[in-house]
């Protein structure tokens, strides 16, 4: 079968795999609790190959700011903060989106990373097979796009690109969904329970269980929807704190909390 040169398809596919690496970008998340193995090396080893170097990263790289966040979430000094913590207008919540759609985000993003880990900070140094094994991955990954579509640029056009904007894009969405304060200021950690759709492009493995997360993160997100119900049965969630809707529609609701705000700024 030949790959149809479509502009349309070359879109679609690139759509279809930034969604792919959002899940990645979970799977990584999941590592970072050393849920992959029970021998942290092995499962340190096992989750750089097979899920964070393929997007440009290593699960010691994500653990840091990611165990930051969970000491620290709900206030500034959150390494996540700035993803759902300040937005005065709406204007400025779309402009930030259109700044993760051009890519740039990412780019600041990656070279932030990088001069932590070059200068040590918060001990994010990575370990010494990340770089000739990232060098692996993505000519391999090179190899096989060039394989099935017969161009040499199509790496750069349904790896990188995707990666650059799609996942990022995700990452900023569920981020706000589940951490921002609205009207009420204070720290939230929010469970949306999602559909079909919502599962697979935004939040799958169970990631959308966010409240229970924060409460048990010994707990693997594939035992989350058990720990939901069985908390369930046992506290009154406010509805600030479990969403039965699903991210669009909170995420809805929050711009027009960020509408209301602009009108009624926050005490």
């Amino acid at each position: 079968m030949r790959w149809p040169h479509s502009v349309f398809f070359w879109l679609l596919a690139a759509l279809v795999i930034g969604f792919t690496q959002n899940a990645l970008g979970l799977l990584m998340h999941e590592g970072s609790h050393y849920f992959f193995h029970h021998n942290k090396k092995a499962s340190d080893l096992w989750c750089d190959a097979l899920v964070c170097l393929p997007i440009f990263n290593t699960v010691q790289g994500y653990r840091t700011p990611h165990f930051e966040h969970h000491r620290c979430s709900g206030e500034t000094t959150d390494p996540y903060f700035e993803l759902y913590g300040e937005y005065p207008t709406r204007q400025h919540l779309i402009r930030c989106f259109l700044i993760d759609c051009s890519g740039i985000s990412a780019i600041q993003k990656f070279f932030k990373r990088q001069v932590c880990a070059g200068s040590g900070k918060l001990g994010m140094n990575n370990p010494t097979y990340a770089l000739p094994f990232f060098l692996l991955v993505q000519f391999l990954l090179w190899l096989l796009l060039f394989g099935v579509t017969g161009k040499w640029y199509a790496w750069l056009l349904l790896w990188v690109a995707p990666l650059m904007t799609v996942a990022i894009c995700l990452n900023r969405l569920r981020t706000i969904v589940e951490h921002y304060p609205g009207f009420q200021g204070i720290q939230v950690n929010r469970t949306s329970l999602t559909g079909w759709l919502e599962y697979l492009c935004i939040a799958p493995y169970g990631y959308g269980h966010h409240l229970e997360h924060h409460w048990l993160p010994q707990v693997p997100y594939y035992d989350l929807a058990f720990t939901h119900r069985f908390l369930a049965e046992r506290f009154d969630f406010a509805s600030n704190d479990v969403n039965s809707h699903g991210y669009l529609h909170t995420f809805r609701r929050l711009v027009h909390e960020i509408g209301e705000l602009e009108k009624s700024p926050r005490p």
